[in-house]
């Protein structure tokens, strides 16, 4: 925001100028008013000043935030009546009426002034100028006043989107590409019709202001209703929301695509977890991000592209020059970086899926290329590259499916094992563990309880505490669970964690009993984030512990049943305090979200406040 507003300064400064001049020449105009006998023609001055206070409120809304008012355009007779000094104040009534009208700022009133009055002026001087300078014959005042309209035009539309530039926030090289597109016929009618009016001879001049009146009323009302018509033309294929084209606009192209084989690309979006940021921030902020990805996407796209909202989060672009699905797709990077370059501390960080398919190689019509576009798309869902505290952890399909598996028997352990994911990996940063060896852990730490999921409902919810011969039933869990992940290519230092976290440092420890260093190093770090998570959690027979007296017993039992290296880190790294209160933003970045996408947790306090489950 710091570099838009300094961007924004210059332009700031240079419209600041060009309002103190325009106020300047208005002051000089009202002096020259008072020697009235200078005008050439009074009766038509004062007459233009009354018609065009009566059509000044009269306005048509442009998309850009601009406006079209036909009684501005109108007061440009004023440049041809011999005295450009009193140009600008023929307008005076006419914008201070409008302005008024609108309830604006006192700012306001100078600004248009300057904006209207400089304009005016500068054409009249170039109109006197050039009409001197010619010969007097019709030839030469048409070519003046056709030199004078075309500046009158320049000066306004850049003053004009000096403003509203300003107002939006846009730059103005973005602002003036908008109003040259917004140059509608009846901007060139309203010229024409000024630039007949002013080669009426001077003495028919009164009645040459009333026909212009006639014909700028009968032209405003011909644009007022063309645009009306084709708002609601648009509204049909128009996303009300976002301004892209809507799914009947996608559904219609497919349609009428003709039989020609489809050259191009086609891109599937999927904004990941929206569910989850309209749940945890709220439906306006859900609607905010996006407009926002329709803007970045605005700009990052070739001109020739196509963008569609198709559904909720979902978006399908078409682009027939683009052939290059690597071109494609380093444009939605970038309106994904953009976005995170404007976001706020706190917003909730934006992630694309992305699917692009190629026509005619992966299909020849549209639908066709729509579905493998759509399907590649949850292929990178699925393989979602996880960035987590500065180590980027792949999260394979299997992985998810597993903890959702577990999810689905125990609504406790989707958010133990995620906390311990998350805690194991803090503490192995600590340990300077490398980074291969902090994404086995997370990795493990997701899963590492996962053979719950054959342990009988009966045992696994028991309200009260186990009996020995249930005791032993659970403590099945990570050899269930080792043999399960064996089989998903699993590494062996992931496959070790989940065998052994449950290993002690004396030997007591199940399911092979080792001691000491024979425990895996991993195994041993995940022991210390487990136990200190099950310790914090509610359990349906007993309360929760408070983080101190988890971390009194945790310092009690170092090196009887916990790594005492292990445990002297884990204690040095929450000396400040609970980890998911130093990092409270882990929830809603990252990982979690993705995990998220599959309703395993809702929030930081929800997995802080988890349900429980047995050691």
């Amino acid at each position: 925001m710091q570099n838009i507003a300094r961007r924004r300064r210059p332009l700031f400064w240079f419209l600041l100028a060009i309002v103190i001049v325009g106020n300047l020449l208005i002051v000089d105009n009202l002096l020259d008013a008072l020697h009235i006998h200078r005008m050439a023609d009074p009766v038509a001055y004062f007459e233009l000043m009354i018609i065009s206070m009566f059509i000044a409120p009269w306005v048509v809304k442009m998309p850009s935030g601009a406006s079209w008012r036909p009684g501005l355009p109108f007061l440009m007779l004023s440049i041809f009546m011999a005295n450009p000094v009193f140009t600008a104040l023929v307008a005076l009534p006419s914008l201070t009426m409008i302005t008024a009208r609108e309830r604006a700022k006192w700012w306001k009133y100078p600004q248009t002034y300057a904006h209207v009055g400089l304009g005016l002026y500068v054409a009249a001087q170039v109109y006197w100028g050039l009409a001197d300078a010619l010969a007097p014959s019709i030839f030469g005042r048409a070519l003046a006043a056709f030199l004078a309209l075309a500046v009158h035009l320049a000066v306004n539309r850049l003053v004009s989107a000096m403003i509203v530039a300003l107002r939006e926030g846009r730059t103005l090289w973005e602002q003036l590409g908008k109003v040259v597109r917004e140059l509608h016929w009846g901007y060139f009618s309203t010229y024409l019709m000024i630039f007949i009016v002013a080669l009426i001879p001077q003495g028919l001049r009164t009645v040459g202001i009333a026909l212009a009146a006639v014909l700028q009323l009968s032209s405003f009302a011909a644009v007022a209703r063309y645009t009306r018509i084709e708002k609601l033309q648009k509204s049909l294929t128009t996303d009300g929301l976002t301004g892209a084209e809507n799914r009947y606009a996608w559904e219609w192209l497919c349609s009428h695509a003709g039989d020609a084989p489809f050259v191009g690309c086609v891109a599937v979006i999927d904004l990941d977890n929206f569910k989850l940021i309209n749940d945890k921030y709220g439906h306006f902020k859900g609607d905010q991000i996006l407009q926002a990805l329709a803007e970045a996407l605005g700009q990052t796209l070739a001109k020739s592209a196509r963008l569609f909202r198709v559904g909720g989060d979902e978006w399908v672009i078409v682009d027939t020059r683009v052939g290059d699905p690597d071109v494609l797709m380093q444009s939605v990077r970038r309106a994904e970086t953009q976005l995170a370059l404007v976001a706020k501390p706190g917003d909730p960080v934006v992630e694309l899926s992305v699917g692009i398919a190629v026509g005619p190689t992966d299909g020849t019509d549209l639908p066709a290329l729509f579905r493998t576009a759509d399907a590649r798309m949850y292929e990178a869902k699925r393989a979602r590259r996880v960035a987590m505290t500065g180590v980027e952890v792949t999260v394979p399909e299997a992985v998810l499916s597993l903890v959702i598996a577990i999810e689905s028997k125990d609504s406790y352990t989707a958010g133990h094992s995620l906390r311990v994911a998350f805690y194991a990996l803090k503490l192995a940063e600590s340990l300077g563990v490398d980074s291969r060896g902090r994404k086995a852990v997370f990795r493990a730490g997701l899963v590492h309880d996962v053979g719950k999921i054959a342990i009988p409902d009966a045992v696994l919810n028991k309200p009260d505490r186990l009996e020995p011969e249930e005791l032993l039933i659970i403590r099945k869990h990570p050899e269930i669970g080792h043999s399960m992940c064996a089989k998903l290519a699993f590494r062996e230092e992931e496959l070790q964690v989940i065998r052994h976290h449950h290993e002690r440092w004396d030997g007591t420890g199940y399911p092979d009993g080792l001691a000491g260093e024979q425990i895996p190093f991993f195994a041993r770090l995940t022991a210390v984030a487990d136990v200190y998570d099950a310790l914090t959690s509610a359990r349906s027979y007993r309360r929760a512990w408070t983080h101190q007296e988890a971390m009194n017993y945790l310092a009690d039992n170092r090196g009887l049943a916990f790594d005492p290296v292990c445990v002297d880190a884990w204690l040095q790294l929450c000396k400040d305090g609970p980890l998911h209160e130093q990092f409270p933003d882990w929830v809603g970045s990252g990982g979690i979200d993705v995990l998220s996408r599959y309703a395993m947790v809702q929030s930081a306090k929800e997995a802080g406040a988890a349900q429980s489950a047995h050691v």
